[in-house]
């Protein structure tokens, strides 16, 4: 079952039937009749050679009403088989985006899946074909990651980069909010994120920002443009419709 809250989780709501079917759909009818040799065409009809990034969440705990409400711990390795079933038909269409270990060579799709929240890194680090990548923490990758001893390999340290982690993700401490509230242009918050955002880039890997306020609208809009103005590669937007026509008015350009 997917969803945010527990009030979301039905049997019929699951990563197959909200996500990856659908996706798969959208795919296989934009490509239908295309030669082998012939290049992909990605699920943007505007743009179709651009290449989306589907993130799932493995979550540490879940709670769902069946009767009584019940409480099921889910950790990262017991997820991880079932998530990689799921998405076999897109990895065998040569839908998803690829890593091989043993000859370091990607292999492009239209679709990058990426595991955040209780993602084991072992797995993803361990994975001869990486084809779930993982979310890597925006404000600690200036450090090596430790991978304790596993069944799927050794303990090892490691410093993160776009062949483990495509996607680097940090929530904005409240200070931030606090600074743009008072000050319109909060330098200090710009640098702040800036040196994190760099500090994935010379990585190979693109920063993203969550726990932006979504409330009230100027506050909310005064944190995109903090974002950035500290040249971030994933602007978070729940709110569309508002993000479409903040980027058109400010000229930016962003792809979430």
């Amino acid at each position: 079952m997917a969803g945010h809250v527990p009030v979301d989780l039905d049997h019929h709501r699951t990563l197959q039937s909200l996500y990856l079917d659908p996706t798969y759909a959208i795919l296989e009818r934009r490509n239908q009749g295309k030669m082998p040799n012939e290049p992909w065409a990605g699920l943007l009809k505007d743009d179709p050679t651009a290449e989306v990034q589907l993130v799932i969440d493995f979550v540490s705990q879940f709670s769902y009403p069946l009767g009584e409400l019940m409480s099921k711990k889910s950790d990262g390795p017991t997820m991880w088989p079932y998530v990689l079933e799921a998405l076999e038909p897109l990895q065998e269409a040569g839908y998803l985006t690829t890593y091989d270990t043993t000859s370091a060579n990607f292999t492009r799709g239209p679709l990058t899946i990426i595991g955040t929240g209780n993602t084991p890194l072992s797995h993803v680090y361990y994975s001869s074909t990486r084809v779930i990548f993982f979310d890597a923490p925006l404000r600690r990758l200036h450090k090596s990651a430790h991978i304790p001893d596993t069944p799927v390999g050794p303990a090892i340290d490691v410093y993160l980069d776009n062949t483990i982690s495509p996607m680097a993700s940090g929530k904005l401490p409240p200070w931030t909010h606090v600074g743009s509230a008072l000050y319109p242009s909060h330098n200090g918050a710009v640098m702040w994120m800036k040196r994190r955002t760099d500090e994935a880039r010379k990585r190979g890997i693109k920063s993203r920002w969550w726990g932006a306020a979504g409330q009230p609208g100027w506050l909310r809009r005064r944190m995109w443009a903090l974002q950035k103005e500290a040249q971030t590669d994933w602007v978070n937007g729940d709110d569309l419709v508002d993000l479409a026509q903040w980027l058109r008015r400010t000229d930016g350009e962003a792809t979430d």
